[in-house]
């Protein structure tokens, strides 16, 4: 039976982590469920092929977001549910989305609503998007549900975007960089080791070194790297530990340059995905927890879900979220300026806008200065090897004078 990492709120607005065996997601939340507890996220338990797997996750994800649109857009004309996703499905690119949503017609024609077909199919749909769609079946809307809930994920998919870019030439400075080292030291210097053996005489002291650590990798590389990646599952396993990964979720924000760039990228996020929810007519606590999810720093992910409970309580957002001093004052601004307007979802998402153009503008600063300082310091370890090459010509060409 699968295994499943899930979260679940129960009852007060508490929400806790765990891991369980079940059927699949259906199952487990409906075991939840008779425990009078809510089920917001459960993924399957990390494998080799789950990860492969991931790797196609851009390409599904351009043809989800064309299918809520199309979707929503086909519902606004008038078109029955059943038929505007079999339209759409024929469309899609992408096999495997494709057969979800013929699943999920054949539901919806079983009288299963759209929100509880697309619940059986975890692997496109995540509760976030399940909870949008139910709140506009609810409210007699759900093709706008479903637009927004496109514009949501588009919206998000264009930041991560953006900074997956800005880092691609870094990648590729570190990747030649670190190739041309290795050519040097395991290539062009052990060619003169034999040149100074036969002369008799010892090479420089520079040269040594460098030839000496080639040696030692060539030699008990093995060692090495069995060592780092049993550093990597000590790493991986103590990052599992909520405790562990609150304080090191909280250094990072304290870091200058890049601390900033995660608060804009989180706070872009709960802005984006909260003004969403409240759009579609799911009440706050709930769209708070639905905001967690997308969060990937726990500091700002207990901010949060200490601030749903302020909320439940019948404090403001303001000064729930004040309380946790993480969020930016322009963020606290604007959220008091919806709350007081009565525009709250309004000004969430204006916030989102504001904050994905300044966390995109951060990143690009933040490679402004990571490129010269990482071509500085991979250019002086090569200038470093190649001048140890140049120390080793010189002593040849003065033995053979």
């Amino acid at each position: 039976m699968p295994k499943f990492r899930y979260s679940v709120m129960r009852a007060g607005g508490v929400v806790e982590h765990a891991t369980g065996e079940a059927a699949n997601t259906t199952a487990l939340a409906a075991r939840l469920q008779r425990e009078h507890a809510y089920l917001l996220r459960a993924v399957p338990e990390q494998s080799l092929r789950n990860w492969l797997g991931g790797l196609q996750l851009n390409t599904w994800r351009a043809s989800l977001v064309l299918a809520l649109h199309e979707l929503g857009s086909l519902l606004k004309a008038g078109l029955p549910i059943d038929r505007a996703l079999g339209v759409i499905a024929e469309m899609l690119p992408n096999a495997g989305l494709q057969a979800s949503l013929l699943r999920v017609r054949d539901a919806v024609r079983r009288g299963t609503s759209l929100a509880d077909a697309m619940a059986g199919e975890t692997t496109y749909f995540s509760p976030f998007h399940i909870a949008l769609v139910r709140a506009g079946e609810a409210g007699g809307a759900v093709d706008d549900a479903l637009l927004r809930l496109a514009d949501h994920l588009r919206n998000q998919d264009t930041l991560r975007s953006q900074i997956q870019v800005a880092l691609i030439y870094p990648a590729i400075l570190l990747l030649v960089g670190v190739s041309a080292l290795v050519l040097l030291a395991t290539v062009v210097l052990p060619q003169l080791a034999p040149i100074f053996a036969d002369a008799g005489q010892q090479m420089p002291l520079p040269t040594r070194i460098i030839l000496g650590a080639s040696a030692f990798f060539q030699e008990f590389g093995w060692l090495v790297g069995l060592s780092t990646a049993a550093l990597f599952l000590a790493i991986r396993q103590a990052w599992r530990r909520p405790h562990t990964r609150l304080r090191w979720d909280r250094l990072m924000l304290k870091i200058p340059l890049v601390g900033p760039v995660i608060l804009a990228v989180q706070t872009a996020r709960f802005a984006r995905t909260t003004g969403t929810s409240l759009k579609s007519g799911v009440a706050l606590p709930a769209a708070l927890a639905l905001a967690r999810q997308t969060l990937t720093n726990m500091a700002i992910d207990e901010a949060l879900r200490a601030a749903a409970i302020e909320v439940k309580a019948g404090r403001s957002l303001t000064d729930a979220l004040q309380k946790s001093k993480f969020f930016p004052k322009l963020s606290l601004q604007l959220v008091s300026v919806g709350e007081e307007s009565g525009k709250l979802d309004e000004m969430l998402l204006h916030q989102a806008e504001l904050f994905e153009r300044s966390s995109a503008r951060r990143v690009e600063s933040l490679v402004a200065i990571l490129v010269p300082a990482m071509t500085i310091l991979i250019g002086s370890t090569v200038a470093g090897v190649l001048a140890s090459i140049l120390l080793a010509v010189m002593q040849l060409n003065q033995l053979a004078s």
